[in-house]
């Protein structure tokens, strides 16, 4: 049997609902329910159509940044 993590993804947003023309700040986090420990790990967000995006930033090791586009924010988990 191959060691595996158990990764859950929460998304919220801030605030919720938005108007149009507002900041709106969506925050994802990643938890390892184990039991084992996870690597490799890339977090693709797809962006709502229509949003004009500011910044992406990864607020805790093991994250190494965060690159956006115009339509997805990719993170990476760095080695711990």
């Amino acid at each position: 049997m191959v060691p595996l993590a158990d990764l859950v993804i929460a998304k919220t947003a801030t605030p919720d609902p938005v108007n149009p023309g507002e900041t709106i700040t969506y925050t994802l986090t990643v938890t390892n329910t184990g039991p084992y420990t996870a690597t490799g790990v890339v977090l693709t967000d797809t962006l709502p159509a229509g949003l004009i995006h500011d910044d992406a930033i990864a607020s805790s090791p093991p994250w190494d940044g965060c690159v956006s586009s115009d339509e997805h924010i990719i993170c990476r988990m760095g080695e711990e």
